[in-house]
């Protein structure tokens, strides 16, 4: 017979390892090959044109991977304004590629919370990846957060192409949507959280 004092440590430990398993999945998820190949390229071709812009973009670069790594080392929630931050320096190195086909805005209503890292800024990729880098004109992603009935709701839409939700869920490509899953059970492992999804194709 196993103390329950014995039992809470052991599955304490057991979810702090899934966590940290998650965050791998999660990060290895987000730097693609192609990811490292396309921001490098666009790198060496301003090297060409503008130096300094080269520069800033070098520096951007070193601190989103460094920020990849250092979500593997915690368990622990970071603060809203930092998984921001960490967003905002994405969508730069994304901008490098992409340009004015991404436009992002922010509608920040409530910051004053804590979330794990690696929460919110694989859905924003998922939707410049899988929607508005699909459309020709490309498109805008709106990252909103807002406080109500005592829950923090944190929306991420974009005018994309869109998708069929359910073959998304049947789809089985586990390998493309480890970042999407990991998120979605983290996000629900907390009391009451919830993880919605909402598309249809063209739209």
């Amino acid at each position: 017979v196993i103390p329950e004092n014995i039992k809470s440590s052991i599955h304490e430990k057991e979810l702090l390892l899934k966590l940290q398993e998650n965050n791998i999945s999660i990060m290895l998820s987000q730097i693609q090959p192609h990811f490292l190949n396309n921001v490098l390229s666009a790198i060496r071709s301003l090297c060409d044109t503008d130096i300094q812009k080269a520069r800033d973009a070098l520096v951007d670069f070193s601190a989103y991977l460094r920020e990849n790594m250092d979500s593997i080392k915690s368990s622990e929630p970071i603060r809203f304004e930092r998984e921001l931050s960490h967003i905002k320096t994405f969508i730069k190195l994304e901008k490098l590629r992409f340009g004015d086909k991404i436009n992002m805005v922010y509608d920040i209503a409530e910051s004053d919370f804590k979330i794990q890292p690696l929460t919110i800024q694989p859905i924003v990729e998922n939707a410049i990846k899988h929607g508005i880098s699909r459309k020709e004109t490309g498109g805008t992603v709106t990252l909103k957060t807002w406080e109500e009935n005592g829950f923090i709701t944190v929306s991420i839409a974009d005018d994309g192409v869109g998708f069929d939700v359910n073959k998304f869920r049947t789809s089985g490509d586990s390998r493309s949507h480890v970042g999407i899953e990991n998120v979605k059970s983290r996000i629900e492992s907390y009391p009451g959280g919830k993880f919605i999804v909402e598309s249809e194709k063209g739209r």
